[in-house]
């Protein structure tokens, strides 16, 4: 997948040689441009560019053997998005999707045809089953993420504005430096916090975010997220209750500094070289995160290296 394919140009550097990266890298730039949930008219005519110099430039780089049909149907990627959008908005992922479920019911060569009709008839009867049989929500809910192949929170708690924690949690004492932070941001006192739980992970408009030590960092990152514009590593979930039972959903975060690359002015504004992560925690309502999402890189240390915004997360959640 493509969000894949843009960690390689920070990775590459030192690594491929001109004019190869460079020209790896038109190809990237222009297809992050055409799959961002917002593309503007001078989005879709430096995508245009790029491409006729990625097209023009292969058979030299490489050699006539790779100026196939699909090569060719990059250059009329920008008008496609002209007249009706976006690429993401009508890619083939669902209907792929669907094929890789399609191909994981059936083993070998033989009777292809009836093992799947078999495989999903017993699916079907599994969740007719379970509609009638299964009397319990949760178990309900957890019957059909296992047919549907996605994830099941037990547990879950839903706050306003788009946050909901899901998962288990755990009770939470905040030290007398935690303590003072909280009360300065929610402007009240000690004895007006009833509650503190932790969690692990939230949910914010449809989007997974997590507390660092619950991340992986070999896929894509849900720590690393933009807090008013700045970026910025989760590194505590909480849920408050106060005294008035009321309900506040916040989070400890810390700053990523950035420096600038010698990648092109397009590229800065979505892969960002790390120079520092602080170790100093603010306080930000987990409301005030933007949903975007990061893949990031460490090097050998485990130090985070560089962190690369993705265009969408539609193709992802």
């Amino acid at each position: 997948m493509f969000h894949r394919l843009i960690v390689c140009v920070p990775i590459l550097q030192g690594i491929l040689r001109e004019p190869y990266l460079g020209h790896l890298t038109k190809l990237i730039v222009s297809v992050y441009l055409l799959i961002s949930e917002r593309v503007s008219e001078d989005d879709i005519k430096l995508a245009e560019k790029l491409l006729k110099q990625f097209y023009n430039e292969a058979a030299g780089l490489y050699s006539k053997a790779v100026l196939t049909f699909n090569m060719h149907l990059l250059t009329h990627a920008p008008d496609c998005v002209r007249k009706w959008g976006p690429l993401f908005g009508y890619s083939l992922f669902q209907f792929e999707h669907a094929n890789g479920i399609i191909a994981g019911l059936f083993k070998g060569t033989r009777g292809v045809a009836m093992q799947i009709v078999k495989n999903l008839a017993i699916m079907d009867g599994l969740r007719s089953s379970g509609e009638a049989g299964v009397s319990n929500p949760q178990a309900k809910l957890c019957l059909n993420a296992m047919l549907d192949n996605s994830a099941y929170y037990a547990k879950s708690f839903k706050c306003a504005k788009g946050v909901t924690f899901v998962g288990p949690r755990k009770k939470y004492v905040f030290d007398e430096s935690e303590t003072r932070k909280i009360m300065q941001f929610l402007d009240v006192s000690k004895s007006d916090i009833k509650e503190v739980w932790t969690y692990k992970t939230m949910l914010l408009h449809g989007k997974k975010i997590a507390a660092q030590n619950s991340s992986n960092n070999l896929k894509i990152s849900n720590c690393v997220v933009t807090i008013h514009n700045s970026l910025s590593v989760v590194r505590q979930l909480f849920l408050v209750e106060l005294k008035d039972n009321k309900f506040r959903a916040v989070c400890f975060a810390s700053n990523v500094s950035t420096t600038t690359t010698t990648m092109t002015q397009t590229m800065t504004k979505w892969i960002y070289k790390v120079s520092n992560v602080s170790e100093a925690i603010r306080v930000s309502a987990c409301e005030s995160i933007d949903t975007v999402k990061f893949i990031t890189l460490f090097d050998a240390s485990g130090q985070m290296t560089h962190a690369c915004r993705l265009a969408n997360g539609v193709e992802m959640e």
